[in-house]
């Protein structure tokens, strides 16, 4: 797996301080791992990304974003379009949503009324990535107080030489205060929630900071992970730990969740990068008939007989979790 969390033990009961004794929630997290290991058709996704926004503020150097000859679609989700996926997601039965995609989320102005829309429609576990440089105490407040129940921030060094040198454009010291700030608030209002999870790609600049990176945070925030490094523009490997692939793996994604771009179109997996497999446009259809439309159903017949290179998104996939490794 491409995701590592630290502290097994500390993260667990972090996490089951903030859910509590909770068995619907118990249910959808058995039902997701169980989606990752056997091909079982739901009625209706278990979670659906949903893209804020295709734009980025930062230029990080293993980044599409980062990579100047790199060429997508930038700009961010009409809120009109979200709130409607996310009204359908509650009325379909849809567990989790993360509100966010290829870019930096906190550039939507209105992602704070999408949370809220979500959580008082009901979505059991809503979340979002961000690199933090713009989660201001404005925005921190804001997102406590609609209900938000999970945020990922990245912070890939322990250090501002190292990390800055990593997320071009971005300033070490602000995210720290802006993670530091949101621990403080959620703790004087006395909340469990949001889960506040910090994560670390490992990559060969980064990788003698790592150790400092775990003593900094793992007494301040719920969970931190580190990530696999995964090439996503064809640069030179990055990796510390470069594996051998064996061959294709079976790909949990498109029995486990739907991505939505920015632009309204729907993916089978989250990191299609390119949109090269668009299997429904959400402006014209409903999340629950783009599940069960025949360009997902074809997608995961090649998935579940390993003919990845039948899917042009699958083709070259760079995600670590559809291949075997050595």
């Amino acid at each position: 797996m491409p995701y590592h969390e630290i502290g097994f033990f500390r993260s667990t009961v972090n996490k089951l301080k903030a859910v509590g004794v909770n068995p619907k929630y118990a249910a959808y997290r058995l039902k997701w791992n169980l989606l990752g290991k056997t091909s079982f058709l739901t009625r209706v996704p278990t979670h659906v990304d949903i893209e804020t926004a295709s734009a980025c503020n930062l230029r990080c150097t293993m980044c599409p974003h980062g990579d100047a000859d790199y060429k997508m679609e930038k700009g961010i989700i009409e809120f009109g379009l979200a709130k409607k996926i996310i009204e359908e997601c509650s009325d379909i039965g849809v567990s989790s949503l993360k509100l966010s995609g290829r870019g930096e989320a906190l550039m939507h102005p209105k992602l704070i009324d999408m949370v809220e829309t979500a959580k008082t429609r009901g979505i059991m576990d809503v979340m979002f990535n961000t690199n933090g440089l713009l989660l201001t105490e404005e925005k921190a407040k804001g997102l406590v107080e609609a209900g938000i129940d999970l945020i990922i921030i990245s912070v890939d060094g322990a250090t501002k030489e190292t990390y800055e040198a990593i997320r071009i454009g971005s300033d070490y010291e602000t995210v720290r205060r802006n993670i530091e700030f949101l621990v403080r608030y959620r703790g004087e209002l006395r909340r469990k929630k949001p889960m506040i999870r910090l994560q670390f790609v490992k990559m060969k600049e980064n990788i003698h900071e790592f150790e400092t990176f775990k003593n900094q945070w793992r007494d301040k925030v719920d969970v931190l992970v580190s990530i696999d490094y995964s090439n996503r523009v064809k640069q030179e490997s990055k990796g510390v730990d470069d594996k051998k692939s064996l061959g294709r793996s079976y790909c949990p994604h498109p029995w486990r969740r739907l991505t939505v771009t920015a632009a309204g179109k729907a993916l089978m997996c989250c990191v299609d990068w390119d949109g090269k497999y668009i299997v429904g446009d959400c402006s014209m259809a409903s999340i629950k008939d783009i599940w069960h439309g025949p360009r997902i159903t074809f997608g995961r017949k090649c998935i579940k007989g390993l003919e990845h290179e039948k899917i042009s998104s699958c083709r070259e996939c760079f995600s670590p979790i559809s291949y075997r490794w050595k």
